[in-house]
Formats: structure tokens, sequence, C-alpha cells
């Protein structure tokens, strides 16, 4: 895994990681590529997240997002809050079908 850029975000208190990873067979899941991120880059885990992983379709390396907050309290603030956000949109998508 080698890091292809890496932007300082100082609003959001974080490093966004984009990243590419040699995969042989199936795509490798968030869990092991947030596994690898926290070896390779010596992140925390507990202020980590794995925005999504891209491979093409026959392609043997792919690209990983990924966020690595500088504290805990921003990772909480910020991703609770984006996850009851989505939360929200589901509910609504659901109530007009």
């Amino acid at each position: 895994m080698k890091a292809i850029e890496k932007k300082e975000n100082s609003l959001l208190g974080r490093s966004e990681y984009t990243l590419e990873f040699e995969s042989k067979g199936k795509t490798m899941s968030k869990e092991e590529a947030l596994k690898k991120l926290v070896e390779n880059f010596k992140a925390n885990p507990e202020t980590s997240i794995i925005k999504f992983i891209r491979n093409d379709y026959g392609k043997e390396s792919g690209i990983i997002k990924a966020y690595v907050y500088h504290d805990k309290e921003r990772f909480d603030a910020i991703e609770k809050f984006r996850k009851k956000a989505k939360k929200v949109k589901d509910a609504k998508k659901e109530s007009k079908e």
C-alpha cells in the first residue's frame, strides 16, 4: 500500500489519504484496509475511517480513500453527524415509497 496523495484538512482536523493497493483475488474489506492503514502509516484505529475502496474489474490494484482524524473528539463529532444525516435521508426516502 502506498500513498498517492496526502492532504491536511486543518478545518476538520484530519489528514485525508488517497492510497493505492495491490490485491490478488478479491478486493480487500474496509476492516483489512484499516489494518493496513494503521500498520503502514502509524494511524490510530479509533480515529481513522475508510471512506471507500475502488477497484476496476480485472485489475489487481485499486484506490482507497481514508481519513485520519487528529483527535477522538473531532472524529466523534464529524462521523456521528454524518451517520445521523444518512439515517434521516434514508428515512425520508422510505416514507416517499
